[in-house]
């Protein structure tokens, strides 16, 4: 369904960016500040998530006093868990002039959304009982987009909204001259975009369809380019530490940074059958690696010694497996290494067994000497084939894309219309952002 357009104004355009393009918020309220009225939403959980979402109770038209049939009033009421720190939201959480959206709720009334702006709050009050505060708002409001007969007098339908709250002043603005491209060959949609502050380490893109007020989905791109600009290095261990013609392990030289894909897929140059593998890329765009802590020394052989390790760092979501490579501070240079064998004893302790290519402790006190409490790193691959009928280790390479592609949609969209945005983040652990951008038309054909 085409929305309806009630009002055609700058005004217009304001709200279409304000309304659509909602911003991403700093959940980190200042710990002196608990009753500042201020909301922050991007993290909350429970008692939070629903105060953005109010259940129309009814509708008047204000025609008779207005003149304009897209005046409403509206009374409306929403709940939060009365614990939470008074004066965060509530009496705040509407501001004259927000924009919203009004969703389909209980109503048999099927449309794609309404949208307008708060001219004037009317009247306000909160009621507790026991943990449960009920907020309640007469609104006068102006509906911009949408038909307004599809509005219920006796409400039934979601009145959504978002306070524009930022954790930073005016600086962090958000990307612009945003385009996108859908490469025919494999339907993978490319992303391109402006950061003007040149401030942006990584960033947040969101799809929604056409016919959608939500979004669809949220991807973190952890960084400002899709191509992997690293090194990794493929190692072939000679028997009997490893097998004639495959690759043993892949180490990482460069792990890279600001890579925006979340898995990294290397492509080979070889005279026998390639390997197939996929590294991960962490919140700064890097290759993803897990460091552990050496608890134990079980067993010290000719180039291979056993541990209990316990996991420091690293994303769970990702295991180690074998063959993946293994750093470990040993009082000489380098030595190659690689998981041999490894049993998952929970979520945070392994016992790995680790093959050497020309390296043996001395003894298992030597062993304690140099590596026991010590951290070790392991460099994570997911590996489903080593390669087979190698007579050295290939060379490795990566896609190119075009000239100043931010981001790759890790899933073909099917085809149809969409639109995105996108907000850039200032530090990898994504505290700070701008602003969503204004929306861009995506057509999948």
């Amino acid at each position: 369904m085409r929305l309806q357009n009630n009002e055609n104004s700058i005004r217009q355009k304001e709200l279409d960016t304000n309304l659509l393009v909602n911003p991403i918020e700093d959940g980190n309220t200042p710990v002196e500040k608990l009753n500042q009225g201020v909301i922050y939403t991007s993290e909350l959980e429970d008692g939070y998530n629903n105060a953005y979402e109010a259940h129309i109770l009814s509708i008047a038209s204000e025609k008779t006093r207005t003149g304009n049939n897209n005046f409403f009033k509206i009374f409306l009421s929403y709940e939060v868990n009365s614990e939470l720190p008074n004066g965060w939201f509530g009496n705040n959480l509407l501001k004259e002039g927000d924009p919203f959206s009004i969703v389909n709720g209980s109503s048999a009334i099927d449309f794609n959304y309404i949208k307008g702006y708060i001219v004037q709050i009317l009247d306000k009050s909160v009621a507790t009982v026991g943990q449960t505060a009920t907020y309640t708002y007469t609104l006068l409001c102006s509906i911009t987009a949408g038909d307004v007969a599809s509005l219920l007098p006796t409400g039934g339908q979601i009145f959504k909204t978002n306070r524009r709250i930022f954790s930073k002043e005016t600086q962090y603005i958000p990307p612009i001259n945003l385009y996108s491209t859908v490469n025919e060959s494999n339907n993978r949609t490319l992303f391109f975009w402006e950061d003007t502050t040149n401030l942006g380490v990584s960033y947040r893109v969101r799809v929604r369809s056409e016919d959608l007020v939500n979004y669809d989905t949220v991807y973190a791109a952890n960084g400002n380019h899709a191509e992997f600009q690293g090194n990794v290095e493929p190692i072939m261990f000679k028997p009997p530490y490893g097998i004639a013609g495959e690759v043993t392990t892949f180490k990482f030289i460069d792990k890279g940074i600001g890579c925006s894909t979340d898995e990294v897929r290397p492509l080979f140059i070889t005279s026998g059958t390639e390997p197939s593998l996929k590294f991960y890329t962490d919140k700064c765009g890097s290759l993803l690696t897990k460091i552990g802590e050496v608890k134990e020394i079980l067993n010290v052989g000719i180039n291979s010694v056993e541990l209990n390790i316990k996991i420091k760092e690293g994303n769970l979501l990702y295991p180690i497996e074998t063959n993946n490579f293994i750093d470990l501070p040993i009082e000489s240079e380098t030595k190659n290494a690689y998981v041999y064998a490894i049993t998952m004893l929970n979520d945070y302790y392994v016992n790995v067994e680790i093959i050497f290519e020309d390296f043996s402790f001395n003894s298992y006190d030597d062993a304690e000497r140099q590596i026991l409490n010590k951290n070790v790193e392991f460099h994570i691959a997911n590996i489903t084939s080593l390669g087979l009928g190698l007579t050295k280790p290939p060379k490795i390479y990566y896609d190119k894309y075009p000239t100043n592609t931010k981001f790759i949609w890790p899933l073909n969209l099917i085809a149809g219309t969409y639109y995105w945005s996108v907000a850039a983040c200032y530090d990898c652990n994504k505290k700070t952002y701008s602003e969503w951008s204004p929306e861009e038309l995506l057509i999948v054909k």
